[in-house]
This record gives C-alpha cells, structure tokens and sequence, in this order.
C-alpha cells in the first residue's frame, strides 16, 4: 500500500505540470477552452487567455463533471 501512496502522491503533484503543458497546446492551437479529465483533482485555472478545466476523478467523492453549453463551459461538484 505505501508504494500505491507514493505513486498516487507523484501523480497528484503532476497536475501542475500536466495543465501548464495543456495550456501551451491550447494557445498554441489558438483554442480559448482546455478540457482534461481523470487527474484525481477537479481543477478551473485561467491562464494566458486560455481557460483550463479538469473533471478530475468521476469514481471518488465528490465527483465532479464539466458540462457545455450556451452559457459556456462549467465545473460541477457532485457530493
């Protein structure tokens, strides 16, 4: 089990790094939305006129799902 911990552990803290490289590939591309899922952590950042979104985990609580519409893109929590 502490190996399945520091694993998850160094998975949780790449997040960071995982978004910020998102984000580049997103400005790059010219795209204003980044959607990512099944990090572990449901994440909303606005960073360089790009805005990041990450689900995170949809089998732990609370679970969270983006949804799209004509109001934009949004982050529900589902406790």
């Amino acid at each position: 089990s502490r190996a399945i911990q520091k694993f998850a552990t160094l998975f949780l803290s790449s997040s960071g790094a995982l978004a910020t490289k998102a984000v580049k590939y997103g400005f790059k591309k010219g795209y204003r939305n980044v959607i990512c899922g099944h990090s572990h952590k449901a994440i909303y950042q606005f960073i360089d006129d790009v805005h990041y979104y990450n689900a995170g985990c949809w089998t732990e609580f609370p679970s969270n799902l983006i949804s799209i519409c004509k109001e934009g893109v949004k982050l529900h929590s589902i406790n």
